[in-house]
């Protein structure tokens, strides 16, 4: 059979794409009707750029297959093949942190593939050592005790990391997203599966209800610019600051985000907490607020971290006013 787009020497030929216009294939339907059927060639698309992918390979053979990354594990007594090894994970984070934050790499990742790339490759080479100091936070709060600053630190640096790339990607699915981390954190240690991929869970909803705050107010804030938000930076976010809100009276509320009302009664003495509107808020004995909104998976996200525009402006109204409530308190 002729091979459509080359010559017949097996040159390669765009124009003899054309040819399948002259040629048919006859099918036989019964005795007295045939059926033309045009034969379409098969056409090779480019494929999409993934910057999950990307950055995947870009962990294992970049940073992980680098002389630098070895040579590191060895001079830390670590064995570079026990990826299982919390001192592994903690390698691969810091060396992958150092890698990124240099100007030069940023530039090139960020020009060439984007700043999801970019996010991307960060977020999954610190993973594994994130993840594991989730579960770890978890463990001593269910034992009553304080987890160290260590462990907050590297978990909201990650937390961190994961709002960018949502920022630069608002339409991401939260699946997805989860099932990509989990590919390369679980990878590094199966024993960690369930354990690992609950505390992704954990920080990816977490996450996505700071992000959902963080629409709702700036979208109020663009048609009202006596209202300002900004995020609080990593040394506010360690205090429990995640989003800082000015009033239109130049109040100024220091605002955790919380992604369950567990989280706010965690935090806020019982009698001082508030309901209100689906809304469950209150304010610390050092003043600080706590804030969670119980929203309604399908009716606002869709499976993605970003808002549609019909629930911005129906929850715009109601945060407002939950604002200055809470400014009373």
């Amino acid at each position: 059979m002729k091979s459509y787009g080359t010559t017949d020497s097996g040159v390669h030929d765009p124009s003899a794409y054309t040819q399948y216009r002259e040629d048919i294939k006859v099918k036989e339907k019964d005795p007295d009707e045939r059926v033309l059927t045009p034969v379409v060639p098969e056409v090779e698309q480019e494929p999409e750029f993934d910057p999950m992918d990307y950055a995947e390979t870009t962990v294992h053979d970049l940073i992980i297959g680098s002389d630098y990354f070895r040579a590191s594990a060895v001079e830390r007594d670590i064995d570079p093949t026990n990826t299982a090894d919390i001192r592994y994970k903690r390698l691969l984070a810091d060396i992958t942190d150092e890698y990124l934050d240099q100007p030069e790499n940023k530039a090139f990742f960020v020009e060439n593939y984007g700043e999801e790339a970019y996010h991307a490759i960060r977020l999954l080479g610190t993973a594994p050592y994130a993840l594991s100091q989730q579960q770890y936070m978890t463990e001593a709060r269910a034992r009553n005790e304080t987890p160290g600053k260590h462990a907050k630190e590297t978990v909201i640096a990650f937390n961190h990391t994961m709002l960018k790339l949502i920022e630069a990607n608002p339409g991401k699915e939260l699946t997805d997203l989860v099932s990509e981390i989990d590919k390369i954190a679980v990878g590094f240690d199966k024993d960690a599966k369930g354990t690992a991929h609950n505390a992704l869970l954990d920080i990816a909803y977490g996450v996505r209800t700071e992000y959902t705050f963080w629409q709702v107010v700036d979208y109020a804030a663009r048609s009202n610019p006596n209202y300002k938000i900004r995020h609080g930076s990593e040394d506010e976010d360690s205090r429990g600051i995640d989003f800082i809100v000015t009033l239109p009276d130049g109040t100024e509320l220091k605002i955790d985000v919380k992604s369950s009302e567990t989280g706010v009664r965690e935090k806020v003495e019982n009698d001082q907490v508030q309901i209100v509107d689906g809304a469950v808020y209150g304010k610390t004995k050092d003043g600080q607020y706590v804030y969670y909104l119980q929203l309604d998976e399908d009716s606002y996200f869709r499976g993605t971290f970003n808002l549609e525009m019909g629930a911005k402006i129906r929850l715009r109204a109601s945060i407002l006013q939950q604002l200055q409530k809470m400014a009373a308190l």
